[in-house]
């Protein structure tokens, strides 16, 4: 996926991020509706600020 820099009045950027989620002790936390709610606060969070999200995988 080519990645496009983002331009505004007075700047010029591609920023990537990689965030790892990783439990206390390993415990598989993020089953069923917990993993489902996880993903949607993500994905509301990302529309508000117009961020893009190049992959999502949760590790079971």
């Amino acid at each position: 996926m080519e990645q496009k820099y983002r331009r505004t009045k007075t700047t010029v950027s591609l920023i990537n991020y990689h965030f790892v989620f990783c439990p206390r002790y390993r415990r598989k936390v993020l089953v069923n509706k917990v993993e489902e709610r996880f993903r949607q606060l993500v994905e509301e969070i990302c529309q508000e600020n117009d961020w893009i999200i190049l992959a999502f995988l949760l590790w079971k």
